[in-house]
């Protein structure tokens, strides 16, 4: 009888094995969905949700605007009126001027 089994053992050794992940396959499934229903457990708080970011307001960084007001943004050039190619440079117009707007001296 033992010379029976021991050949059944060695005809078919990956049954064992397959017996034996599946248990631990089970087993740590188990163990997952434990600590996931612990962790939603735990939680009773309510989180409150981040606020959105203040906004920033819309000039240009005062690091390149002092380059263009002592350069560029000056009567005749790109100031006043009628600035050159349309571009007004200005504090006060600089970003809108810059920012968003298609190039208008580059082909595409």
């Amino acid at each position: 009888m033992a010379m029976r089994k021991l050949r059944r053992e060695v005809r078919h050794p990956s049954t064992a094995g397959l017996r034996s992940a599946r248990r631990l396959g089970a087993a740590t499934l188990l163990a997952w969905s434990m600590l996931g229903l612990l962790m939603n457990l735990g939680c009773t708080e309510k989180v409150p949700m981040p606020s959105a970011p203040p906004q920033q307001p819309a000039v240009v960084p005062d690091s390149v605007q002092v380059i263009f007001t002592a350069n560029c943004a000056l009567s005749g050039c790109h100031a006043g009126s009628n600035p050159a190619s349309g571009l007004n440079l200005t504090r006060e117009r600089a970003y809108e001027a810059l920012v968003g707007v298609a190039s208008n001296s580059c082909a595409p």
